[in-house]
């Protein structure tokens, strides 16, 4: 296992690593104005002092009005191994989580299109809500 890091995502470093990312798998990449200031990047950290390269991201929305936390926006590096992939996989949802209940909001929704993403947030104990679900966004003005 290689060792990887959680770093808070950098808005001005990092947006456009994830519209690369979001392309990559032709997603909407989410435009900066409606992303939680609570995001994250996970790195990993070669031996014997390689550079560190970014292989996943995610982002933390706090509800005001009740204890909810959502995690969203959760991309990969494209030239990530897919075990690199899932071990920054449960780094992503394991910080947002802790994030979440930290700050009082012991329940967290997240949603995902990807079986394997799924069964990531089921081994740390989410539970599935429902089957085929769409998200949709509407921005007025665009």
């Amino acid at each position: 296992m290689m060792p990887m890091t959680v770093r808070p995502f950098d808005f001005d470093r990092d947006m456009v690593m994830l519209k690369e990312w979001a392309d990559a798998v032709s997603a909407h990449c989410p435009p900066r104005e409606i992303l939680p200031q609570v995001g994250c990047v996970v790195e990993t950290h070669p031996k014997h002092g390689g550079k560190s390269e970014p292989v996943a991201t995610g982002f933390l929305y706090l509800s005001v009005d009740c204890p909810v936390g959502v995690i969203e926006w959760v991309f990969f590096s494209p030239q990530a191994t897919p075990r690199k992939k899932r071990e920054a996989a449960i780094h992503v949802i394991s910080c947002l989580t802790e994030c979440s209940i930290d700050e009082h909001r012991p329940v967290v929704f997240a949603s995902s299109n990807s079986s394997g993403l799924t069964r990531l947030y089921e081994d740390i104990g989410y539970l599935k809500a429902n089957e085929n679900m769409s998200h949709l966004i509407f921005a007025k003005g665009e």
